[in-house]
């Protein structure tokens, strides 16, 4: 077991499915904990069960999906209900992001908590935002989902009165920097939508935004239009949303490219030079993985008609 050894009771033994396996070489079963279930700390295991807190600038970005690591942040955000997801054969799990961060990044990081620790641990936390709590989380994984976030294991806990030099070091940080995580707090908020005021910006704007400033989650909204004068901007575009902005489906545009149907074409991009839409970009994964700022597009708001339907040959 994590940082120590446990007598374990009432547990049920089942087999395991492909998908909780970390390696081909783990056994072919699983351990269920449920409220029957007794976990109990050996006796004559003296050893102390301290986490060894890291800061999140010292989590590898890509680590060995073994390895665990305990941090010590300070809670910015928890969603205010699980989001629910139903697996193969009906199973259903839970999950909850947290956002936190510390002194050591500009970025605040995700960590998804799943099943129990995503009902009333979460409700706790969720009750002490405000109060920027320093709280620890133990045995935590490096996880892909966008870009750069960590997930909760079966060994994890969530110690919310941590402990220990890094903790009280946090505290000290966030008397002395309690406006400024205030006011990233309130760009996180705005963000999830609890107290948002949509505005369109601008290609120089855009910019103008630095990864420090900007968080993986963000959307931004301008206007694509030669008029604007601010700037341009290069985006990929594929299939759904080429056909928005073409007002053509894709097929019709595939066949114009192979036809060398110019005229079309220039018809097309007489139009679009005449006609401004709305898009929304926001950063890829780069932001979190790297601390760098790159933008993609993420879908197409709105054009000035409806699509056409196909012309006739």
């Amino acid at each position: 077991m994590y940082n120590g050894e446990y007598e374990i009771a009432n547990a049920h033994i089942k087999p395991c499915e492909e998908q909780w396996k970390v390696s081909t070489s783990d056994l072919d079963y699983q351990m269920h904990f449920g409220k029957p279930t007794i976990v109990e700390r050996v006796k004559n295991d003296e050893r102390p069960i301290l986490p060894q807190y890291r800061s999140i600038a010292q989590i590898p970005k890509r680590a060995d999906p073994n390895d665990k690591y305990d941090i010590a942040a300070i809670v910015l955000f928890v969603e205010d209900k699980p989001r629910r997801i139903v697996r193969e054969q009906g199973h259903v799990i839970c999950v909850r992001e947290i956002t936190v961060i510390d002194h050591s990044t500009e970025q605040p990081l995700i960590i998804s908590a799943w099943n129990d620790l995503a009902e009333d641990e979460c409700d706790l936390l969720m009750k002490k935002t405000e109060q920027l709590p320093v709280v620890g989380f133990t045995a935590l994984k490096v996880s892909p989902h966008k870009g750069f976030s960590m997930t909760t294991t079966m060994s994890t806990t969530i110690q919310h009165a941590a402990v220990g030099e890094r903790p009280r070091s946090l505290e000290d940080w966030v008397a002395n920097h309690n406006i400024k995580l205030c006011e990233i707090q309130a760009r996180i908020l705005t963000l999830k939508g609890l107290f948002a005021v949509h505005q369109t910006s601008t290609i120089a704007a855009l910019r103008m935004k630095k990864a420090q400033t900007t968080l993986q989650d963000e959307r931004i909204t301008f206007n694509c239009e030669v008029s604007d004068g601010t700037g341009t901007l290069p985006i990929t575009v594929f299939t759904a949303d080429a056909e928005k902005i073409f007002q053509a489906l894709a097929e019709d545009i595939f066949r114009m490219k192979h036809s060398e149907n110019l005229t079309r074409f220039e018809a097309m991009k007489s139009k679009l030079q005449t006609t401004p839409f709305s898009i929304k970009v926001g950063p890829n994964t780069t932001l979190s993985m790297n601390n760098v700022l790159q933008w993609v597009l993420k879908k197409i708001i709105q054009t000035a008609e409806p699509p056409l339907n196909s012309p006739t040959a």
